[in-house]
């Protein structure tokens, strides 16, 4: 239910003002899913949440993969206030991170 309600209040409320504490807390939740749906969410308020680069980068070291892939994802559509967390995974053990953070500081 708590990841159905992350994907819905963007849905509902694209705007960063509006949901951005909601999606702050979730990215603390005990649920990898609930996590990742709030870190997918961030990538999709606007205006862009910039604010939010230090919680995303911490979720670089999530035990779950998934949360992990899609806070780097999401990293990489905030710009250049995010450009030291892209490039600080590039020290990542996870391979698919790695990859994906060149990937991103290549575009």
């Amino acid at each position: 239910i708590r990841e159905r309600a992350a994907r819905a209040l963007v849905r509902l409320a694209p705007d960063a003002k509006e949901v951005g504490p909601a999606l702050a807390t979730a990215l603390e939740d005990g649920d990898a899913a609930v996590r990742r749906s709030a870190a997918e969410g961030f990538g999709r308020i606007r205006p862009v949440a910039v604010g939010t680069v230090p919680a995303l980068s911490a979720l670089l070291e999530d035990r779950d993969a998934a949360v992990r892939r899609k806070a780097l994802d999401t990293l990489g559509r905030l710009g250049p206030a995010a450009v030291p967390s892209l490039a600080a995974a590039l020290k990542s053990a996870d391979s698919e991170i790695r990859s994906q953070a060149v990937a991103l500081l290549g575009r």
